[in-house]
């Protein structure tokens, strides 16, 4: 202050009202209702989540950092609100600079009491051994030993029990020659609970009650190998579908080895008891084999591009094998596997002027990847309404039905190899829109066999509608060669979308009279079940050799227990 001017370096008196602001504000905390404040706000971070490197969750809280907060206000300061020194550096992390023992225990009990501050706990989270995920899982789920991690220590004492809520929990028992090595060890614990049967237990925190009491992150299953299992019996009768802790210790990552080359299962399975699935083997019967479904990215010889992507024996590597399997003629689907696919979609043409023995057309098949984007299955009823006289209402007669199949998919040819067969059978679907024609010349229309997994299986019918929709988002092929290729007009690929969305609507020709289906009932009791279903199956439910209608199987609707089903035989 310069002769009573107060604005001698900040402006409208700043110095002033910041003096009498601490004293105004100084007072208030040092009074029954300051103190009761300052208890408050202590006892809200005890409730707030503890992370890591904290041991007061939120951290301390003093009345000088308020008053400290208050001061430097006027001359734009920002001070930490939690934590015994508002002054603190957020920025840096100078855990490994610190100059000697004593400073380095200073700045560590700071650790546990100020606000935590992710760059202070970068460290530990970057560190395998510190990292709480790591932790958890080296102590929950890969423990070399099968002892509990409290049966360890010995004696029902472990160092968690007496560092709990100011280092950290669970902190296993060693020889520790200085303070440094006990800080290490209870950084690495991450408040990891001694109770096999936990996850996580801290003071204070969401499962406190205004901070008194503890947080606890239980197990979702208890499943460590040598565990008393007294509290779960169910884990004594079946062996648990997971791997155990040992196992999963010595397992090794395949993730630079893409090819799987051992089913886990195997090692649960043939355990007494298991309860774990032993369907189809991850081996050879993965999607990849199962179902024809290739590589696009396979690493290939791409050297000339009209030829193609070439395998080591020089042979074309066509990712998808359904997608490039041709068009062909028969009087039965082929039964070699390059047709699987998770769900069977084929259309068939059949061809009357190619009648076989009893009456078995030739059929002419395509086949595309069940790429399906859209199916709806409409059925229609006609209604005719008449008026008597004296009814104000109309009675209605029945006259009929209608049935269509609308659906949508994708055509998309993922290798060169399959750009000319899809196009084939492109071209092929669209000519049976147009008529057929006799030996004496007399034109008919086209009957086809539509097959959509077991909703439809080779349902007969007549095509209505059909149309070929290339998406803007399609790649085209520019159909370019080296020079002396296209010199010499060499090469078999076209300039065309490698992908086109196809719509058809599909009017189905029933093989059996349709009318409601005639099923058989059985049973005494008020609710007789069915036994039996009836041909009149609009939904296909097959798979040419079983049918889904045959083993009944639901509920039972009298007793609501399950009926036991009937043995068919599956075809995979």
């Amino acid at each position: 202050m310069l002769g009573g001017n107060t604005d001698f370096i900040l402006r409208a008196g700043t110095l002033k009202r910041s003096v009498d602001d601490v004293s105004r504000l100084g007072k208030f905390l040092t009074s029954g209702q300051g103190i009761a404040f300052a208890a408050k706000q202590n006892l809200l971070s005890l409730s707030n989540v503890r992370t890591v490197n904290t041991g007061a969750n939120q951290g301390i809280y003093l009345p000088t950092s308020t008053l400290a907060q208050v001061g430097v206000t006027g001359v734009g300061g920002h001070l930490l609100k939690q934590g015994i020194n508002p002054f603190r550096n957020t920025q840096n992390n100078t855990e490994n600079t610190d100059p000697n023992f004593i400073q380095k225990f200073i700045n560590k009990v700071g650790d546990k009491t100020e606000l935590p501050v992710y760059s202070s706990a970068l460290s530990n989270i970057k560190n395998p051994d510190t990292n709480r995920l790591v932790n958890l899982k080296g102590e929950k789920i890969g423990r070399s030993s099968s002892k509990p991690l409290n049966e360890i220590v010995g004696n029902g004492v472990t160092v968690g029990n007496i560092l709990d809520g100011f280092i950290g929990s669970s902190v296993s028992l060693g020889i520790e020659s200085n303070l440094d090595s006990i800080i290490q060890t209870g950084k690495s614990t991450n408040f990891i609970s001694s109770d096999p049967t936990k996850l996580i237990s801290y003071d204070g925190g969401p499962g406190s009650v205004l901070g008194v009491g503890r947080t606890i992150i239980n197990r979702a299953t208890y499943s460590n190998e040598g565990l008393d299992f007294s509290k779960k019996p169910e884990f004594i009768k079946y062996n648990i579908a997971s791997y155990s802790s040992t196992q999963l210790a010595s397992s090794i990552s395949s993730e630079m080895d893409p090819v799987i080359k051992e089913d886990f299962r195997k090692n649960l399975t043939n355990k007494p008891n298991s309860v774990i699935s032993d369907s189809l083997s991850y081996i050879n019967k993965n999607i990849e084999e199962r179902v024809s479904l290739g590589n696009p990215g396979q690493k290939g010889n791409r050297k000339n591009y009209v030829k193609g992507k070439l395998d080591a024996q020089n042979k074309e590597i066509i990712a998808d094998k359904i997608n490039a399997l041709q068009i062909y003629q028969s009087t039965g689907v082929i039964q070699n596997n390059s047709k699987n696919d998770l769900c069977d979609f084929r259309i068939s043409i059949i061809d009357p002027n190619e009648a076989e023995a009893n009456n078995t057309f030739s059929q002419t098949f395509l086949h595309f990847r069940a790429f399906i984007d859209s199916f709806d299955d409409s059925m229609t009823s006609d209604w005719s309404g008449e008026k008597y006289m004296g009814r104000g209402e109309n009675f209605y007669r029945y006259n009929g039905f209608d049935r269509t199949i609308n659906m949508s998919f994708t055509a998309a040819a993922q290798s060169k190899g399959e750009m000319m067969p899809m196009y084939n059978k492109l071209n092929y679907l669209q000519s049976v829109m147009t008529p057929n024609y006799t030996a004496n010349g007399y034109y008919f229309g086209n009957l086809i066999k539509l097959h959509v997994g077991a909703y439809l299986y080779d349902v007969p019918g007549v095509l209505t509608n059909l149309t070929y929709t290339i998406p803007q988002s399609a790649p085209w092929e520019i159909a370019i060669g080296t020079e002396e290729e296209r010199a010499q007009n060499k090469g078999d690929i076209q300039v065309l979308p490698h992908i086109i969305n196809v719509s058809l609507s599909f009017k189905p020709i029933h093989n059996f009279a349709p009318k409601l289906q005639s099923n058989t009932f059985e049973g005494a009791n008020a609710a007789k079940r069915v036994s039996s279903f009836g041909k009149e199956r609009f939904i296909s439910l097959s798979r040419g050799n079983n049918s889904g209608y045959d083993s009944v199987g639901g509920i039972d609707p009298n007793s609501g227990e399950a009926i036991i089903k009937k043995e068919v035989d599956v075809n995979i």
